[in-house]
């Protein structure tokens, strides 16, 4: 799926804000936040939220839900292994 999103905020190696429309806006949008919390020298919390609006939202919702979960988990993994080999090779 081709996005165009919208990018609300950024911090500098702590959050990233966006706002996707599929069709026009208001239809189904949904916005994305990625925050990065430090707990330390070596550690980092990752949270990502998705929170979506639009008139679409009531039928689509199970499909959201379902694929979009197993997109964000896939994409966490790859997130995790990453953060793990920068941090072994930093070392």
């Amino acid at each position: 799926m081709l996005l165009w999103p919208k990018v609300l905020e950024v911090e500098a190696e702590r959050k990233i804000r966006w706002l996707g429309s599929l069709l026009p806006p208001g239809l189904l949008d949904g916005e994305h936040i990625f925050i990065l919390e430090p707990l330390g020298k070596t550690k980092v919390r990752f949270v990502q939220r998705e929170e979506y609006s639009g008139l679409l939202l009531p039928i689509m919702w199970m499909w959201l839900r379902n694929q979009g979960l197993l997109g964000f988990e896939m994409m966490n993994g790859a997130i995790k292994v990453a953060a793990e080999r920068l941090c072994e090779s930093s070392s």
